[in-house]
């Protein structure tokens, strides 16, 4: 199967770095490495994204020479070089690529399962050039890895749980029907108060913007719990506009509170600048973001990289993904 590149976000370091990676993963060349050079060759004539195309055309209809013009495009390959620089530091012994110079090239046989899981996010930070029914088994795997990650914030004794309606906890704990499982939801996070008529009006289907759930209950009488709600967001670009489903106002119709329950967001994009600060920061208020960084440095902390490797559904993940390639 073709790994589809489709279009080009050159003013988005941080996703064009994404390609860069994938081009060093499938080799289309067959050098085992890849120059910037050939970068520019293989993305030269991309369609680009529609916020690209409108800076491309105010590119072409300005007063700039065509030496200009062609600067303008290496720097944006400049900065995403310079965003390749940054992974390899930050992410260390879990990048599973080394940057030397004007080439990138893998640093692993994938049998180290820190690379697996960082290629396994890369993927699902770029499911559109992936086939469907890939895309579909990769975004219910990074539920299962985001909670893995959320078990990190909490402690052993804590409950964690998968609320999305696809998810066996949803089928085996909380039932199928949204409205059963917000019900039985309320009553596990100890909320102040259950609008079960609110509830009972709403469609039976859906997660009701919830994918995960941490609870540290008291198992008393008494309301509140420490609760952590979180959504997963397996998109390239999207997902900012997804960060508050999960957050205690959008979910006000349904539970009362009486204290505040932290919201994360949980993204496998590398939401970054070269110098570590979030790429755009207004993309991130209201929740705590759960980038790939993240993720990683969450999954090192509880040491569970092998753990995930061995579980069927990231066994599948590394057979589906295998068949892909790049053929240029």
């Amino acid at each position: 199967m073709n790994f589809e590149i489709g279009v080009l976000q050159p003013n988005s370091p941080h996703l064009f770095a994404d390609l860069i990676e994938f081009l060093a993963i499938f080799d289309p060349h067959g050098k085992n490495e890849v120059h910037k050079n050939d970068i520019a060759n293989i993305v030269n004539g991309l369609p680009l994204s529609d916020d690209d195309v409108d800076s491309e055309e105010l590119l072409d209809d300005s007063d700039l020479s065509d030496s200009g013009k062609h600067d303008i495009k290496e720097e944006r390959l400049e900065d995403a070089w310079t965003q390749l620089e940054y992974r390899a530091s930050c992410f260390s012994e879990n990048y599973p690529f080394q940057v030397v110079g004007d080439v990138i090239k893998l640093n692993t046989d994938w049998s180290n399962p820190r690379h697996k899981v960082y290629r396994f996010l890369l993927a699902s930070s770029r499911l559109r050039s992936f086939k469907p029914t890939n895309r579909y088994h990769w975004s219910q795997a990074f539920a299962k890895v985001s909670s893995v990650a959320l078990s990190s914030l909490l402690p052993d004794y804590a409950d964690v749980k998968i609320f999305d309606a696809n998810s066996d906890d949803r089928r085996e704990y909380y039932g199928t029907d949204c409205r059963d499982a917000l019900v039985r939801l309320g009553d596990q996070v100890s909320a102040f108060k259950v609008h079960e008529e609110d509830i009972r009006e709403r469609d039976s289907s859906g997660d009701g913007g919830i994918d995960l759930v941490g609870v540290i209950s008291f198992r008393d009488m008494a309301h509140g719990a420490h609760v952590i709600f979180g959504q997963c967001g397996a998109q390239e670009e999207n997902w900012p506009d997804k960060r508050l489903e999960a957050h205690p106002m959008g979910l006000s119709n349904y539970f009362q509170f009486s204290h505040d329950v932290i919201t994360t967001m949980f993204t496998p994009v590398l939401y970054r600048s070269s110098t570590g600060r979030w790429a755009q920061g207004s993309k991130v208020t209201g929740v705590v973001v759960i980038d790939r960084l993240r993720i990683i440095s969450l999954i090192e902390k509880s040491n569970d990289f092998e753990g995930i490797a061995l579980q069927a559904y990231f066994q599948n993940f590394e057979a589906e993904f295998e068949a892909y390639s790049l053929p240029l």
